[in-house]
């Protein structure tokens, strides 16, 4: 008979810790972690749409790439939401059966993304070493064989996991000391003879991880024999070239994975929310870096900020928080709608240099547009202490102490804000209005023109009730009057924004 501290996986509920001696920076660290599931969510479906709906596109490398964008939504949706539960809320709790099926489509989408990875190395292998065969092999049929192969294999190699725990069973602690339900985090909490799972672990890491990166080493490495032996220094650079996007995703994939792998066998000395952030990093990091760093081969930046701007209008309308992170999220909107004028001014005034400058601009989005709003809800949260639920001059106006110093703080965070990007947007299209009033052609006047039209109608509606609910005619119009354009403010652009594009 069963030991009373014995108990079966069917009626067990877990806990999950979140990252042990982290627990204090848990709402912080949702913060990068927010953004890494916006940019995976932005990047990927811009990625699939842009393939999609452009037919020179439907080539066997971009094909590849839509299936990598698809198991990074997939893995992300998997992993973000509940991670983003427990560092909000602290919902850690979760039943046994969510736990097998998060430890199985987490770990199943990860093979899958590593066969894809395997799949376009041997694409750069038949492209650059058997270039006229290119089209013969992968044909799309073979292409089609390929998605269904990391499918099943994905799925076969995560199939014995759930069995394998079922039949442990669990005496001591629940308590999970991970963000997500890795499986040797789970393993290590039973009793009795875990060998069989340990074994399984090391084979299917073995099976995915370690044939894979051999396979991948040996296309490159006869792609590096073929592309040395090329006489010009033109033809090498050119064929290198298309490597290096994909080289820098195996790097990011497989680094973090690698370091988690071995950590869990051989890093006993490894400080445990260390590893806990590396594995966060293997599943955070490079859904959301992927499209970046194959962005600029689809030559797609304004369709990115385009798709930027609507989810940050829908995390700016459905955050939890709704002050701090509504603020971090309309701050990120006005950088967005900065950087779409600056899009629309170098496709027009610099049209050459426009691949080149505005590739740059995407890589470098998180880095431009998150410091300006974190800094700005930060501030927020400093200003007003426990009231974050509360529109920050409102709530100040209630106070009977000197309130200039929120009036101050009010005024910088708006003229940093909306200030700067209006004084930007404004340049760039006086600038713009300038180069394209000197064109000798009508039809030319009225093609850049007519690009710019839906721009600045989205501007027009997101920054007039802005400005005129924070500055104008507070003492002078009913109450009522003030309260309902500010609701204008949040809920109007988020609307108008998608029937205006």
């Amino acid at each position: 008979m069963e030991s009373p501290n014995h108990t079966s996986l069917d009626s067990s509920v877990f806990v999950l810790m979140g990252i042990p001696g982290l627990e204090q920076f848990h709402l912080w660290l949702s913060l990068p972690v927010c953004l890494l599931g916006t940019a995976t969510v932005v990047g990927n479906i811009t990625i699939l749409a842009v393939i999609a709906t452009e037919p020179a596109l439907h080539k066997p490398m971009y094909l590849f790439l839509c299936m990598l964008s698809t198991v990074d939504l997939a893995a992300s949706f998997s992993t973000v939401p509940k991670l983003l539960a427990i560092l909000w809320c602290g919902a850690g709790r979760i039943s046994a059966s969510a736990c097998l099926a998060q430890m199985f489509f987490i770990h199943a989408f990860c093979m899958m993304e590593s066969t894809v990875l395997l799949a376009m190395a041997f694409d750069r292998y038949v492209a650059i070493c058997h270039p006229l065969r290119y089209t013969t092999i992968l044909t799309d049929t073979i292409i089609a064989r390929i998605g269904v192969v990391a499918m099943v294999r994905g799925s076969i190699l995560m199939l014995p996991c759930p069995f394998l725990i079922q039949r442990l069973s669990f005496c001591q602690s629940h308590v999970i000391p991970h963000t997500y339900c890795e499986h040797m985090a789970v393993v290590k909490l039973a009793c009795g003879d875990t060998r069989p799972n340990r074994v399984y672990g090391l084979t299917a890491a073995l099976l995915v991880i370690g044939v894979d990166l051999f396979c991948i080493g040996l296309f490159y490495s006869l792609i590096a024999r073929a592309v040395l032996r090329l006489s010009s220094h033109e033809a090498r650079s050119k064929a290198l070239g298309t490597c290096g996007s994909h080289a820098c995703v195996i790097l990011i994939s497989y680094t973090p994975a690698l370091f988690s792998f071995f950590t869990h066998r051989f890093g006993h000395h490894v400080p445990l929310h260390i590893h806990i952030l590396l594995a966060n990093v293997y599943l955070l990091f490079p859904p959301a870096l992927n499209p970046m760093v194959y962005g600029e081969a689809l030559h797609w930046p304004m369709y990115y900020f385009l798709a930027f701007l609507p989810l940050t209008d829908a995390s700016g309308c459905t955050t939890v928080f709704p002050n701090i992170l509504c603020i971090f999220w309309l701050s990120m909107e006005s950088d967005v709608l900065m950087l779409m004028a600056l899009c629309r001014f170098v496709t027009i005034c610099y049209s050459l240099c426009y691949s080149s400058l505005v590739a740059q601009i995407v890589k470098n989005l998180p880095a431009i547009v998150f410091p300006t709003a974190k800094a700005t809800s930060f501030n927020t949260l400093v200003v007003e202490c426990s009231q974050t639920c509360c529109e920050h001059m409102s709530l100040a106006t209630l106070s009977c102490g000197n309130i200039k110093n929120n009036a101050i703080y009010d005024l910088i965070v708006t003229m940093v804000t909306g200030g700067l990007d209006i004084f930007c947007i404004f340049m760039s299209y006086t600038i713009l209005i300038h180069v394209v009033g000197n064109l000798s052609s009508a039809d030319a006047r009225h093609k850049d023109f007519s690009t710019c039209i839906s721009y600045i109608r989205a501007v027009v509606i997101t920054y007039v009730p802005a400005f005129f609910t924070h500055h104008f005619g507070e003492h002078s119009i009913l109450h009522h009057i003030h309260i309902l354009i500010a609701k204008l403010y949040l809920l109007l652009p988020p609307t108008l924004n998608p029937i205006v594009y």
